[in-house]
């Protein structure tokens, strides 16, 4: 008799047993996803012509002139302009894959000094813009112009005055 309650109290045990690993094994479950990871062709920029604001007279009133991006200019005030060299806004070209969108960042108002090469002389540029769409249509590059306008001083000095400025374009 001792033997068959050994028994019952060896069945009773590993029936438990088999209970706690059913129940361990519904308390758990798992499941699968995919990782992906999309890399985009790294935008860049090139410059094939600089921002000329052409040859002009400095009058007796300050005043400005503007290059546009089609390649117009304007002046005001005390400004002549030459027709000599009419000038033509910088020309840039981006690239990127097709289908990104991007944005242009150019300097701030007053922010680009033109110095001449001849004297202590200064001017500087207001109001950048360009004619970029901001992005990459079924192409991978766009070309683009950036235009200005240059605050001329009464009476500025004569000679060649330059200066640099960065465009910046990002990828949104």
């Amino acid at each position: 008799m001792k033997k068959l309650g050994l028994f019952i109290a060896g069945l009773f045990v590993m029936a438990f047993a088999a209970q706690n690993v059913n129940a361990q094994s519904g308390a758990q479950a798992s499941a699968s996803a995919n990782a992906t990871a999309t890399v985009v062709q790294v935008i860049s920029i090139t410059k094939s012509a600089d921002l000329d604001f052409g040859t002009f007279a400095s009058g007796l009133t300050a005043g400005t002139i503007s290059m546009e991006t089609d390649g117009q200019r304007y002046v005001t005030e005390g400004v002549v302009a030459l027709p000599t060299n009419p000038g033509n806004p910088a020309t840039f070209t981006a690239y990127g894959e097709a289908g990104q969108e991007y944005f242009i960042t150019l300097p701030a108002d007053h922010y680009v000094i033109l110095t001449s090469s001849s004297s202590s002389e200064t001017m500087d540029i207001t109001g950048f813009y360009h004619n970029a769409n901001g992005a990459f249509g079924g192409s991978d590059t766009e070309t683009f112009k950036v235009g200005g306008v240059l605050n001329v001083n009464a009476l500025q000095a004569a000679g060649l005055y330059t200066g640099t400025f960065d465009v910046i374009v990002t990828l949104q």
